[in-house]
């Protein structure tokens, strides 16, 4: 059974700022990326009805791109993560237009409070995908929670120097205060 549970970065609701940061910078590249990116969850639902095949979007890229992920420093921080050409795994920047729908509605948010181990949440400061307001409600939501906040972080900083390091030693220390 499970004991305790650390989330770093974790998806917990929709970025309430997101829209308004988008905004700010250009109504009119919002728009252009919100046709494109329904466009693209239409093409695939009319791909698969009609032909049967599978429609993809990338999961990273520039801002205004029908990406999903398509903040300041996503598409970087996102391929740092992933070797040049895949690997050899097969990897690509690409997910089924069908997953879109369910990403939209995902709400873990709404159950938090449910969560009946200890938990440690690990934000970083500066995530435009995970931002710190929902994670520190989350904190006070979950019964058994800690909360590390990487001060200066991004979203994809955390798997890299010092803010890995700070990371994982919060981990271990967590991980054998409450697996003895």
């Amino acid at each position: 059974s499970v004991r305790a549970v650390v989330a770093q970065n974790p998806h917990l609701d929709h970025d309430p700022g997101k829209i308004e940061r988008a905004l700010a910078r250009s109504p009119l590249e919002v728009f252009r990326s919100v046709v494109r990116l329904a466009a693209a969850l239409l093409r695939g639902l009319a791909e698969g009805a009609l032909f049967g095949r599978v429609w993809y979007v990338s999961v990273c890229g520039p801002p205004g791109s029908t990406a999903i992920l398509q903040e300041e420093g996503d598409e970087e921080g996102y391929l740092s993560l992933v070797p040049k050409g895949g690997g050899g795994h097969g990897w690509r920047n690409a997910v089924t237009s069908s997953s879109i729908p369910p990403m939209m509605a995902y709400r873990p948010m709404s159950r938090v409070s449910e969560v009946g181990v200890p938990v440690l949440l690990v934000a970083a400061e500066h995530d435009t995908a995970c931002p710190v307001c929902n994670i520190e409600m989350a904190s006070k939501s979950i019964p058994d929670a800690e909360m590390l906040l990487l001060e200066g972080a991004r979203h994809f900083d955390v798997f890299y120097g010092e803010y890995l390091s700070k990371m994982l030693e919060a981990e271990i220390i967590f991980f054998q205060k409450h697996l003895q």
